[in-house]
C-alpha cells in the first residue's frame, strides 16, 4: 500500500567496490559499535589492528564505541591499495563495523517497516538515484488529476483531538513528494509551497493541534490544485546577486576549508569558478596544496551567473527534470521529511528541515550553475551526480550547515525565494 512512497529503489544498490572513484573509506570519521570491537579482541591478529588504528570514544556506548583513526591522507587505516578493505578481504563481511556493512543505507524502521534510503555521498548510490527517469512506481491508477485526490477527499477530523503528530507521518511524506514531483509548477515555486505548508505545520504542532495537520494537507492540497498562489509567486522578483552570495559564503566559509583537499570536490569548485569568470582563481585552486583563500566578488560573478543559468543550465534541465527531483525525493525519504527528523544528534521542526533542504539544494544548485557555464553545451548528467555526491559527502556527514540555518532570516518566505527562484 506504501510501496509508491516509500524507497524500493534502495534494494538494486551494489557496491562496486575498488572500481568506485571515490570511495568511503576516507574523508570522515568511521565509528565502530562495541560488538564488533569485542569481536576483533578475541581475535590475535585484529588485536594488534585495535592498538594501532583503533580509540575508544569519550563516552563509549554500544553503537559508538570506537572510531578508526584516519591516516596522514585521511584514509582508513584498513584501505589497501587496490581499493578494498583488509578486514572485509582477511577476515569477511561479518567483521565490518555496522558503519561499514551498512553503508550508504540509511537503515531504520518506520510503523515496523524497514526502510533504506541511501546516503549520495556514495557515487554509485547517487547514480542509481539521481539518473532514474521514474525513481518512484505511482500509485495504481494514479493520473495528474488525482495528484491530489487522497488528500482532496479527507475527512475534517477532530481538531480538539489529543494525538501526536507522528500519526500522519506517511500522509505527510505522501504530500511532500507529490509536490516536488508536480511539474505544473517550476520547481522553486513547488519548493515555495512546501516551505508554506512547513511553517504552518510549525505552528500547529507547537500549539498542540496536531490533529489539525489532515485538515491542512487538505486546505493546501486545494490551494495547490486551483493554483491560488500562482500569481503571487509569479510576482516575486529573482535575486540571483542574494542567491550567489549564499553560494559563495557556504563555499567559502563551510566547504572549502575543510574540503579542498578532496580531489573531486577541488575538480566541481575549480569548474564553478570558470563558469562564473575566475579563472585566476581557478589555477590558485589547482595549484594548491591546502586551503586556499578564493577572492569572488559579486559584482565580477553575477553576470557570469546569470548567462550560465539561462544559456545552459535552466535548458539542460528541462531536459532532465528528474535530476533534482529525485535528490529532493531521497532526501525527503532519509530524513523523514517532516515529521521525523534528527540532524547530527538534534531534532530539528518541519520549518527547520525545510530550510535545511534548502540550503543544500541551494548550493548544489548554484555550484551547478556555474559548472554549466564552464562545460556549456557539454553539460552533462555525470556533472550533476558528480557535484551532488561530493556536496552531500561534505554536508551530510559534518555540521557544515547547521550554522548557516538562520542565514539572511532563512524562515522569511522571501529570503527563502530568494534561494529557489533565477
Amino acid at each position: 500500500m506504501l510501496d509508491h512512497i516509500r524507497p524500493q529503489y534502495a534494494k538494486r544498490f551494489r557496491c562496486i567496490g575498488g572500481e568506485c572513484e571515490d570511495n568511503c573509506c576516507h574523508g570522515w570519521e568511521v565509528t565502530v559499535d562495541k560488538a564488533t570491537y569485542k569481536k576483533y579482541q578475541a581475535i590475535p591478529a585484529l588485536r594488534k589492528i585495535l592498538a594501532q588504528s583503533f580509540a575508544l570514544t569519550n563516552n563509549p556506548d554500544d553503537n559508538k564505541y570506537a572510531v578508526i583513526k584516519h591516516t596522514a591522507s585521511t584514509n582508513c587505516p584498513m584501505l589497501l591499495e587496490d581499493g578494498l578493505c583488509r578486514i572485509h578481504k582477511e577476515f569477511g563481511a561479518d567483521y565490518l563495523p555496522t558503519t561499514c556493512a551498512t553503508y550508504p543505507r540509511c537503515s531504520r524502521r518506520v510503523d515496523g517497516l524497514l526502510e533504506q534510503p541511501l546516503q549520495l555521498s556514495c557515487p554509485e548510490a547517487a547514480r542509481l538515484v539521481l539518473l532514474e527517469p521514474q525513481l518512484l512506481t505511482p500509485r495504481r491508477g494514479f493520473t495528474e488529476s488525482s495528484r491530489y485526490a487522497s488528500f482532496l477527499t479527507k475527512k475534517p477530523e477532530n481538531a480538539a483531538a489529543q494525538v501526536n503528530a507522528s500519526r500522519y507521518y506517511w500522509e505527510g511524506r505522501e504530500f511532500s513528494l507529490m509536490l516536488v514531483q508536480d511539474r505544473s509548477y517550476p520547481l522553486w515555486q513547488r519548493l515555495f509551497l512546501l516551505g508554506m505548508f512547513c511553517k504552518r505545520l510549525d505552528a500547529v504542532i507547537a500549539e498542540h493541534r496536531a490533529a489539525s495537520i489532515p485538515n491542512l494537507l487538505r486546505e493546501y492540497a486545494e490551494i495547490i490544485r486551483r493554483g491560488d498562489l500562482r500569481s503571487s509567486m509569479d510576482g516575486i522578483p529573482a535575486r540571483p546577486a542574494a542567491q550567489l552570495k549564499m553560494v559563495l559564503d557556504v563555499v567559502t566559509r563551510r566547504l572549502a576549508p575543510q574540503d579542498l583537499r578532496i580531489t573531486r570536490f577541488r575538480q566541481c569548485l575549480r569548474d564553478f569558478l570558470r563558469g562564473t569568470g575566475h579563472e585566476d582563481s581557478a589555477q590558485k585552486l589547482d595549484a594548491a596544496e591546502s586551503q586556499v583563500t578564493l577572492a569572488l566578488t559579486l559584482e565580477t560573478c553575477t553576470p557570469h551567473y546569470l548567462e550560465a543559468y539561462e544559456r545552459y543550465y535552466a535548458p539542460f534541465m528541462e531536459k532532465h527534470p528528474f535530476l533534482i527531483e529525485n535528490y529532493l525525493i531521497n532526501h525527503i525519504i532519509r530524513m523523514g521529511f517532516p515529521f521525523r527528523s534528527k540532524t547530527l544528534g538534534q531534532i530539528v521542526s518541519p520549518l527547520q528541515q525545510f530550510v535545511l533542504m534548502c540550503l543544500e539544494y541551494a548550493v548544489i544548485k548554484g555550484l551547478l550553475i556555474g559548472m554549466s557555464g564552464h562545460y556549456r553545451d557539454a553539460f552533462a548528467p555525470e556533472h550533476v551526480v558528480k557535484l551532488i555526491q561530493v556536496v552531500t559527502k561534505s554536508i551530510e556527514h559534518s555540521e557544515t550547515l547547521l550554522p548557516a540555518l538562520n542565514w539572511q532570516g532563512l524562515a522569511d518566505p522571501n529570503s527563502i525565494a530568494a534561494l529557489l527562484k533565477n
